[in-house]
Parts: C-alpha cells; sequence; structure tokens
C-alpha cells in the first residue's frame, strides 16, 4: 500500500527541487525537500490508510 505515497512523494519532490534549485541556496533546498518529504509522505500515507480501510 505504500507505493502511491512513495512515488507520489518521489514526484513532488522532484517538482519542488526544480522550483527551488534555480532560485535558493543548496541548504535552503535540502531544507525545504525534507519538510516536504515528511510531510506529504504522512499525508499520501493517511489517505492510503484510510481507503484501504474503507474499501478493504
Amino acid at each position: 500500500m505504500h507505493v502511491a505515497a512513495t512515488l507520489g512523494n518521489l514526484v513532488v519532490s522532484y517538482l519542488v527541487i526544480e522550483a527551488v534549485a534555480a532560485s535558493a541556496v543548496s541548504w535552503v533546498e535540502f531544507a525545504v525537500v525534507g519538510f516536504q518529504t515528511t510531510a506529504t509522505y504522512n499525508l499520501v500515507l493517511l489517505v492510503e490508510e484510510r481507503l484501504g480501510h474503507a474499501l478493504g
């Protein structure tokens, strides 16, 4: 069930890196992607868990 959370998070991380890389220093980019990765993964995992319980 964690496949969607992982793949979705990778796509969002890539988009954030591309958006931030042109205008920020590397430590800012690292901090933004670190926060985004934690938040997005947990949110998508929560949705997956809810869907799993609702459908299963």
